[in-house]
């Protein structure tokens, strides 16, 4: 039976939960669930669980930087052994924050840590150290899975970092490129509703990147309800909705939209709220929806893509 490895890349165990009550496989596949390495984890391997919530370990890795007189920073994988720890030494575990107080004071030395994955992605910073913190350890699923989703609603770097690790008959999809190209495949003109301010510019220049010029023609703009990811979790339902049916619905009246994309994998399962709102001739396009029927569509085709033998 084929299977998709859905990779939430931040290490909120909640998101994928959220992602696992709400997507259900197609007859035909099998739907596996990935949570980034966090620090109360931090000696143990990121969370992998099929659609029973049957929880597989993964492949116990360390990330490992060896600093040289000429500073050269080698990365290397090394197996390690798992401890019954739920905190997290400084000494070995670097998150954004201590990532950011870290100063070398000897380049002789040689320091061994364990990259972890933000709580939340909420910047350019976060997505790269998320996709360098889930990188070592989705390596040693590549061979069990047929396909691979992101789910984090952007332009994020471990999309690109899959596709130069897995055969090119097994797909690599983020949740961002799904929905817009299932927003131009329907003609539609599009807007995105998110979580942070700071996503309108980030995802403008994505989508400008992603189709060039026709993002005048076919993109709406991006409205930000100004929630954080996790606070779409921990404030009550009725209060997120209000916030998503207010930017739907101004996306709707002053730039026209005719499509309305859910830009965070948090919103996933949100859609009817804003259905209500803006009416049936607007579609809703819950963007973890629209990567995981792509990625199915692609894994159905790949014989005919690549021949019988693949």
């Amino acid at each position: 039976m084929p299977s998709i490895l859905i990779i939430n890349p931040n290490s909120s165990v909640s998101i994928t939960e959220t992602l696992k009550g709400l997507l259900e496989p197609p007859p035909d596949f099998r739907y596996t669930f990935f949570t980034g390495p966090s620090a109360t984890r931090c000696n143990t391997s990121p969370i992998l669980s099929s659609q029973e919530s049957v929880e597989t370990p993964a492949t116990i890795i360390t990330s490992t930087t060896t600093l040289s007189d000429d500073d050269d920073v080698r990365s290397q994988d090394s197996d390690a052994t798992a401890a019954n720890s739920d905190t997290c030494s400084n000494k070995s575990c670097i998150s954004l924050d201590s990532w950011k107080s870290t100063s070398i004071t000897d380049s002789s030395s040689t320091q061994q840590f364990t990259l972890l994955a933000p709580s939340q992605i909420d910047s350019w910073s976060t997505s790269v150290i998320s996709a360098a913190a889930c990188m070592p350890h989705v390596i040693p699923l590549i061979a069990e899975h047929d396909a691979f989703l992101v789910a984090c609603f952007s332009d994020h770097p471990l999309v690109g970092m899959l596709r130069e690790a897995v055969p090119a008959h097994k797909p690599v999809m983020g949740i961002f490129q799904a929905s817009v190209l299932s927003s131009l495949a329907m003609g539609t003109r599009f807007a995105i509703v998110t979580t942070a301010t700071i996503w309108e510019r980030l995802l403008d220049e994505a989508v400008a990147s992603m189709i060039g010029s026709s993002a005048a023609i076919h993109y709406a703009g991006t409205y930000s309800t100004g929630l954080g990811v996790l606070e779409i979790h921990e404030l009550p339902m009725q209060t997120v909705k209000k916030k998503l049916v207010a930017c739907a619905v101004k996306a709707v009246r002053e730039r026209g939209a005719t499509a309305i994309v859910l830009g965070c994998a948090g919103l996933s399962g949100l859609d009817s709220a804003i259905r209500e709102a803006v009416g049936p001739k607007v579609a809703i396009i819950d963007s973890v929806v629209a990567g995981t029927e792509m990625l199915a569509g692609i894994v159905r085709s790949k014989a005919s893509f690549f021949g019988e033998d693949i």
